[in-house]
């Protein structure tokens, strides 16, 4: 094991990352179906929005922030 200048080794880490990626990916697995359902209804709102709507220009007004 490599020494520091001071001569003291430094502490041995056991630990490991895998149950953090295990979960990780649990919340993934979980959370797929519901992300892929948000997508969908968001793509089905931009394509509503694409045309020339007043619903589309009043989010451009407020997104402008002018009054």
């Amino acid at each position: 094991m490599p020494e520091h200048r001071d001569g003291k080794q430094p502490p041995l880490v056991v630990a490991t990352t895998l149950p953090f990626f295990e979960r990780a990916a649990a919340i993934v697995d979980e959370t797929w179906p519901d992300l892929e359902r948000m997508a969908a209804v968001l793509d089905q709102c931009a394509e509503h929005l694409r045309a020339d709507s007043s619903e589309r220009a009043i989010l451009e007004l407020m997104a402008s922030g002018d009054p």
